[in-house]
């Protein structure tokens, strides 16, 4: 896919990636805009970085923060019952 006006945010992606501090992207918009395959082209440039990605629903915010936890939990090594509090 050829991408058209998003250098600045596969740069900023990008930066994120390289960076040694622990950064956080939220990637928000209207449907069917290219927000998935953005992350996708972006990751290409992940070398090594940690990346954790997860699709939040459309549900209430404690369902959201629960599907965040079951991501980060294992990821990052940390118990199976670690949760993020609302």
């Amino acid at each position: 896919m050829r991408f058209f006006g998003r250098e600045n945010e596969l740069r900023e992606l990008a930066a994120m990636f390289e960076s040694k501090s622990f950064e956080a992207a939220l990637v928000y918009g209207r449907r069917r805009v290219g927000k998935t395959e953005l992350i996708k082209k972006a990751l290409e440039s992940a070398s090594d970085a940690l990346v954790i990605s997860c699709e939040c629903k459309r549900a209430t915010a404690a369902a959201n923060l629960r599907l965040i936890s079951s991501k980060v939990s294992p990821a990052l090594g940390l118990p199976a019952d670690y949760a993020f509090a609302p």
